[in-house]
C-alpha cells in the first residue's frame, strides 16, 4: 500500500511537471506578457495546481482544464478594469467560440486559447454537459460585467443583492462541472435536475466565493478594491473583525447545510452510489479550496 500511494503521489507530480511545461509554452507564445509576467504565472505553479486539485484525473483531461484556468487567470488580468461597454466586443469573441466556431485566425489569442478548450473537451463529455457548461460560463461573464459597472459609480448594491451576482460571477461551477469530467463519469439529466442536487451546487459554489475571500488564497486576485467583507463594513458599520466573522458565520453556516444534506442525499435510486462518490469528491475538493477555514 505505501508503495501505490507513493506511485499516485508520483505520477500527479510529473503530470503537474508535464501540465507547468504546457502552460509556459502557451504562455510564451503570447506577445502581450512581458517577461515579468510571464515569470510570475511560471511562478503560480499552474500545473502542479491542477494536478493536485483533481489528483484522480487523467492527463489529456488536466490539460484541457488547465487551457481553462490560464484562459481564466488571463482574462481577469487584462479585463479586470474595463468597463462594461469594453468588454462588450471581448465577450462578443467569446461567445462565438461557446456557439459553436472554431477560433481562427482573425480571433485574439484568448479567443484560441478559449476555443482549444472547447475542442479538447469535446472527447471527453456530451452534449447536455456543453450546454450546461456554456450556461455556467455564459452567466460567469454576465456577472463580470454587472460587477464592472460597479467601477463607475459610488453607489454599491445591498449585500444579499451584491453576493447573488457574485455568485453568478464566480468561476466555482466551472470548476464543479469539471470535477464530472475529472472522474469520467458525467452525472445523468435525473440527478443533476434533482432539487437537493441544485442546492448542494449553490452551496458549493458560495462555500468557494466566500471561503477565498475569508482565505486570501494564493493566485486568487480579487476583481476589485471591495469585497464582501468591505460592503458589510459599509453597509453595517461593521468593524473588520466582526464583518469577517459575519463571513465566517455565513461560511460555516454553509458547510453545515452542505454536510446535512450530503448525509441524506439517498433519493436518487439507482443512481445513489454515483451520487455519493460524486459528492465524496466535491466535498474533498472544497476542502482543498477553502482549507484555512475550520
Amino acid at each position: 500500500m505505501p508503495t501505490i500511494q507513493h506511485n499516485a503521489a508520483q505520477l500527479i507530480r510529473l503530470y503537474g511537471q508535464a501540465l507547468q511545461l504546457e502552460v509556459d509554452q502557451q504562455l510564451a507564445g503570447y506577445d502581450f506578457i512581458d517577461e515579468q509576467d510571464r515569470i510570475r504565472y511560471h511562478n503560480m505553479q499552474i500545473g502542479q495546481f491542477i494536478a493536485n486539485t483533481f489528483p484522480t484525473a487523467c492527463f489529456e483531461r488536466l490539460l484541457a482544464f488547465s487551457r481553462l484556468y490560464t484562459w481564466l487567470i488571463l482574462n481577469n488580468d487584462l479585463y479586470s478594469f474595463y468597463s462594461p461597454t469594453q468588454l462588450m466586443p471581448v465577450h462578443q469573441c467569446y461567445e462565438h467560440i461557446i456557439s459553436g466556431e472554431d477560433g481562427g485566425s482573425s480571433f485574439d489569442e484568448l479567443c484560441q486559447l478559449l476555443a482549444k478548450f472547447y475542442n479538447e473537451m469535446q472527447h471527453f463529455v456530451t452534449p447536455a454537459w456543453i450546454n450546461r457548461f456554456n450556461y455556467h460560463l455564459r452567466e460567469y461573464l454576465a456577472g463580470i460585467r454587472w460587477k464592472a459597472g460597479l467601477n463607475n459609480t459610488s453607489a454599491r448594491p445591498l449585500f444579499p443583492h451584491y453576493l447573488y451576482h457574485c455568485e453568478q460571477a464566480s468561476t466555482a461551477k466551472l470548476w464543479i462541472d469539471f470535477l464530472e469530467v475529472a472522474m469520467e463519469n458525467v452525472l445523468p439529466q435525473a440527478v443533476l435536475q434533482h432539487s437537493l442536487f441544485q442546492r448542494l451546487i449553490t452551496l458549493s459554489n458560495r462555500i468557494m466565493l466566500i471561503g477565498l475571500e475569508i482565505n486570501a488564497i494564493p493566485g486568487y486576485v480579487p476583481r476589485e478594491t471591495w469585497g464582501l467583507q468591505a460592503l458589510l463594513q459599509t453597509q453595517k458599520q461593521y468593524s473588520s473583525p466582526v464583518a469577517k466573522q459575519a463571513l465566517v458565520d455565513l461560511y460555516l453556516n454553509d458547510v453545515r447545510e452542505f454536510q446535512e444534506l450530503t448525509a441524506t442525499a439517498n433519493c436518487f435510486g439507482e443512481h445513489n452510489y454515483l451520487v455519493q462518490t460524486y459528492l465524496q469528491e466535491l466535498a474533498l475538493w472544497l476542502h482543498l479550496q477553502t482549507y484555512a477555514v475550520d
